[in-house]
């Protein structure tokens, strides 16, 4: 009878091979579900700056505001109609607005452009920016009649 035939467990060199491949697995698992939180973060980030922006860049087009640039305001104080946009009443001073108008190429028209981005994340933080062409109020209009 040969020694290996009475053997009814395992080897230590069995156990700690399986104990690694199991340690390498958790790990992986670990890192691609904390890869996929941190996505999950940024994409419902992403939509609230594009919430914001959509919201400022209607209260712009409604005249709310006067067209005119304004570079790395708090959302909160950018809030035209008194309310604060709901993504930025949990954290004050976290998102910030550009608003930028310029001449477009055709005359007569505005360039505007709204931006939102989140100034407090580290790495790959949040950001959306909204143009549209609008009819510059300041131009004479000339009336055909």
């Amino acid at each position: 009878m040969s020694p290996t035939a009475n053997r009814r467990g395992l080897t230590l060199l069995e156990v700690i091979l399986a104990l690694a491949i199991l340690a390498g697995a958790v790990a992986v698992l670990s890192q691609l579900s904390w890869s996929g939180l941190e996505h999950a973060r940024l994409a419902g980030d992403t939509v609230a700056a594009q919430l914001m922006a959509e919201s400022l860049m209607a209260e712009l087009m409604a005249g709310i505001h006067p067209l005119e640039s304004v570079y790395d305001q708090p959302v909160e104080q950018l809030s035209f109609d008194g309310q604060p946009a709901p993504a930025a009443e949990s954290d004050p001073g976290r998102w910030l607005a550009t608003i930028e108008v310029s001449p477009a190429p055709i005359g007569g028209m505005l360039h505007v452009a709204v931006t939102v981005r989140d100034a407090t994340s580290t790495g790959r933080a949040a950001e959306s920016t909204l143009v549209r062409w609008r009819i510059d109020p300041e131009r004479e209009v000339e009336q055909e009649w």
